[in-house]
């Protein structure tokens, strides 16, 4: 399972409806290719730090996901900590899901896409 993420508030279009429902399409036209390997990708609302979203997520998918993917995020450095936080809880650090990755020993996988804007992207972590 891999775990798609973006920006959990609205600054310029970013986490709102809109973009949600064009994710949720994306997803659904390129998922063949990924479900025919024998994996899967899902869509679902989570705010970084909102208990709720973090609940209902976890409730759904308690295994984690193998790879948590996300783009545009790191320009809000008051927002970080709170995205570490929810790459934490839901990356899958089974052993499972680490032999899946193809090695037993690897951390727990995210993939951060993003332009630099003003700079604090390069200060996460």
């Amino acid at each position: 399972r891999v775990l798609l993420t973006e920006a959990p508030f609205s600054l310029g279009g970013d986490g709102d409806e809109t973009s949600f429902d064009w994710l949720r399409s994306n997803v659904d036209a390129n998922c063949d290719a990924v479900e025919a390997a024998g994996g899967g990708v899902d869509v679902a609302v989570l705010a970084w730090g909102d208990a709720g979203d973090h609940a209902a997520v976890a409730a759904a998918y308690p295994d984690g996901f193998d790879l948590v993917v996300g783009s545009d995020l790191l320009y809000v450095p008051n927002a970080h900590s709170a995205l570490l936080e929810a790459i934490a809880a839901f990356a899958a650090t089974s052993p499972e899901a680490r032999a899946r990755r193809g090695d037993p020993a690897a951390p727990p996988a995210a993939i951060l896409g993003y332009n630099v804007r003003n700079g604090s992207e390069l200060r996460f972590g």
